[in-house]
């Protein structure tokens, strides 16, 4: 899952260094690709969301189709199925947890059953 991810964000990022290249947001946010990794990393959380696309839209509003797209991909789809990946793992550990808990509960009750009823 951390692969998927690093990937589309890598692969956003490439894309974003190559488009915006020679312009304002280029130059601001997407001026290597190591910016541009990082800065799309931060615009996943949406904590940049305006900040990033705004530069961009004032050349032409077209480039919003990319913000939005690698936000509602990103945001609706992978963080959901990451949210969901950790969720299932979590249920998982508690369920043996559980278990656990219930089988050293029944050993107990066991070993003190059997001391008490000696006949």
């Amino acid at each position: 899952m951390l692969f998927l991810i690093v990937a589309y964000i890598t692969i956003f990022a490439l894309l974003g260094f190559y488009i915006f290249r020679g312009t304002y947001e280029g130059c601001t946010y997407f001026a290597t690709i190591d910016d541009s990794l990082f800065n799309l990393l931060v615009l996943l959380t949406t904590a940049n969301f305006p900040d990033i696309m705004l530069p961009a839209y004032y050349l032409s509003s077209w480039y919003c189709i990319y913000f939005i797209g690698y936000l509602v991909f990103g945001l609706f789809f992978l963080l959901n199925l990451l949210l969901a990946v950790f969720y299932s793992n979590y249920k998982q550990m508690l369920e043996k947890h559980i278990q656990s808990r219930d089988q050293s509960r029944f050993d107990f009750l066991e070993a003190q059953f059997q001391e008490c009823d000696r006949n």
